[in-house]
């Protein structure tokens, strides 16, 4: 199941490795004990714990976005890459029967550093929260541009300055750039986990005014598969409607495209509830 989501700071999901899985004893096989290297491809293995939510995930292919750290009982900590969505997570299940290990991970692209870049052709590689710019993140971030007025470097390395990017022009007050057309790793503004709601966490609408019915007809938000976007809509519910008290499970979240506000991608049974996150609760 693909999973399109920023990068992501995950709690513990409390996953555990499967018992008897084990490293291919090939040429490019570590031993287990060793962490995973950046880079190499994996595949999220099955929790011991039966969690709907976790379970959708088994089989999920995904690269290492850094070095994985075993823990003693053969979770692991630290970053993936699945799709467009980067997870930064805890004690993670992974299926070490189809670790691919990559040796040496492509490096970052650097950002640029001269005080004024008065003309050339730049990729963006981030947008600062002073900008006015910050809610299209994921869609701007990594798009290649002509520097139509010259870019003036402040303090904190960020640039002010002009962009054409295909036929729109930019004024940017906060944006990081690299020289040339550069790949860069999707940083989309779907979180998941930080001070609110967690992805496996059970939560309680107690406004249902804040229910966004028919966002999933647009695309203002970065869901969490394909699967959650035809189904987070009333155009999928029928007659059905959530309601103050109803209960479900977090599959993810993700930043308003216009609005200072998290989105909640709640399941409650075989729908989705896409609802900002001041009209929930969480349940003990």
């Amino acid at each position: 199941m693909m999973i399109l989501a920023q990068p992501i700071a995950l709690p513990s999901f409390a996953l555990v490795l499967a018992l008897g899985l084990a490293l291919p004893t090939d040429a490019h096989a570590q031993s287990p004990t060793q962490p995973i290297p950046k880079g190499s491809k994996v595949t999220l293995g099955r929790p011991t714990q039966v969690d709907e939510v976790l379970l959708r995930l088994v089989g999920l292919e995904c690269i290492a976005a850094t070095a994985l750290k075993r823990n003693p009982d053969g979770s692991y900590d630290g970053s993936l890459t699945c799709g467009a969505v980067t997870i930064a997570a805890k004690r993670l299940a992974i299926d070490l029967r189809d670790v691919v290990i990559k040796e040496e991970a492509d490096p970052p692209p650097s950002p640029l550093s001269d005080p004024t870049i008065a003309t050339g052709k730049v990729t963006i590689l981030e947008i600062g929260e002073g900008d006015l710019f910050k809610a299209r993140r994921a869609e701007l971030i990594g798009k290649f541009c002509n520097v139509t007025k010259p870019l003036k470097r402040d303090a904190a390395g960020y640039y002010a300055g002009e962009l054409t990017c295909g036929n729109n022009r930019y004024y940017f007050a906060e944006v990081r750039v690299a020289a040339g057309s550069v790949r860069v790793p999707a940083l989309l503004e779907v979180l998941v986990g930080g001070a609110g709601a967690s992805v496996g966490e059970r939560w309680r609408i107690t406004d249902a005014g804040d229910i966004y019915p028919s966002i999933n007809t647009t695309d203002c938000l970065v869901w969490p598969s394909a699967d959650a976007k035809r189904t987070g809509g009333e155009n999928a519910w029928g007659g059905w409607r959530a309601k103050n008290g109803d209960v479900g499970t977090v599959i993810g979240v993700a930043r308003h495209c216009s609005q200072d506000v998290n989105v909640v991608f709640l399941q409650i049974g075989a729908f989705v509830v896409a609802i900002g996150e001041q009209g929930l609760a969480q349940e003990p």
